[in-house]
């Protein structure tokens, strides 16, 4: 037997109620967000969470007396030649080092080491090679293993395998 009349126009009256809420609010969402923009305020996407269009930016003034000069071309120095322009607190600067001379940016990679820092290092560890001993060979390090074991077995040491120390 079909439902009784009371029962579908109740069910009707429900869906156009959700309908016409639904609606309602969407108009004033849209108004609200139109009144945002008039404001200048951002308005956030539902969606994309991201700034719309129509937002308008607002103006950040620096404090006066406070911040150094800025210069939009100063000019960068490197061994008494200008090899370019640059904007900076800062009329002329003088380098070193810039990546027209410096290997890694010429493609021949490695570092700049000066002589006086190989020196200081020489100096520093000058005779510590008889304090680790001469380089040992892949038979050596194996029977370093093989006696390693035969101490741990002696001592009654047994190593899982399969579990990793952290």
């Amino acid at each position: 037997p079909p439902p009784p009349q009371s029962t579908m126009k109740a069910v009707r009256i429900g869906v156009i109620v959700a309908v016409a809420t639904l609606l309602i609010a969407g108009i004033l969402n849209l108004a609200a967000k139109r009144s945002q923009a008039e404001l200048g305020l951002p308005t956030y996407s539902p969606r994309t969470s991201s700034v719309m269009k129509n937002f308008r930016p607002t103006r950040v003034y620096a404090k006066k007396g406070f911040h150094p000069d800025y210069h939009k071309e100063a000019s960068v120095f490197c061994n008494g030649k200008e090899v370019y322009k640059i904007s900076g607190t800062k009329d002329k600067y003088v380098v070193d080092i810039w990546s027209g001379n410096h290997p890694f940016y010429q493609g021949g990679g490695g570092m700049i080491v000066k002589a006086d820092r190989i020196d200081k290092f020489k100096g520093k560890f000058d005779g510590l090679e008889d304090l680790f001993g001469e380089d040992i060979t892949a038979e050596q390090s194996q029977a370093g293993l093989e006696l390693k074991k035969q101490a741990m077995e002696s001592l009654g040491i047994k190593k899982e395998k399969g579990k990793k120390r952290r």
